[in-house]
């Protein structure tokens, strides 16, 4: 259960960014019937945007997509995995696999393109979370909370 760092999630939302820019410059040129290299001044402004996205929307979202570990304590087994498995649904999570007492979700697409997975290992009164910052800390705080009579 290794998680992503910080500059793995801000490597690729540069690399997303600089594609986009590029697609961008290329489809301008395309579509005002000039060649690529005569829009270059389109590119570089396209350039200039994606950093400025970059540095100011590109760093928050790696901060809160990177991933942390978390502990947990619990005191019924049977009782948490079923709270989790309901909490993950919460947030767009879903199974995918388990292997023994490690269990891995899924996001789906409505959690988010760089969530990625979060994995859950579980002992005899505790578990370890890992997965995206955001997520795992919601996660975290659901658990906690007294489930409510429905």
């Amino acid at each position: 259960m290794k998680p992503r760092g910080f500059w793995y999630i801000f490597s690729v939302i540069t690399l997303i960014t600089a594609s986009f820019a590029l697609l961008y410059s290329l489809g301008f040129s395309l579509i005002m019937g000039v060649g690529f290299g005569q829009s270059l001044h389109n590119v570089i402004i396209s350039m200039c945007f994606g950093l400025v996205f970059v540095l100011s929307i590109g760093v928050g979202m790696a901060f809160t997509m990177k991933a942390i570990t978390v502990p947990v304590t619990f005191q019924d087994r049977k009782a948490f995995l079923s709270r989790l498995n309901v909490v993950l649904a919460e947030i767009d999570y879903h199974p995918v696999s388990q292997i023994g007492s490690f269990l891995t979700y899924k996001p789906s697409f409505q959690a988010g393109l760089l969530a990625g997975n979060i994995s859950v290992q579980i002992d005899d009164n505790s578990a370890t979370m890992v997965g995206p910052s955001c997520y795992i800390k919601k996660l975290q705080k659901w658990l906690q909370q007294p489930e409510k009579p429905g």
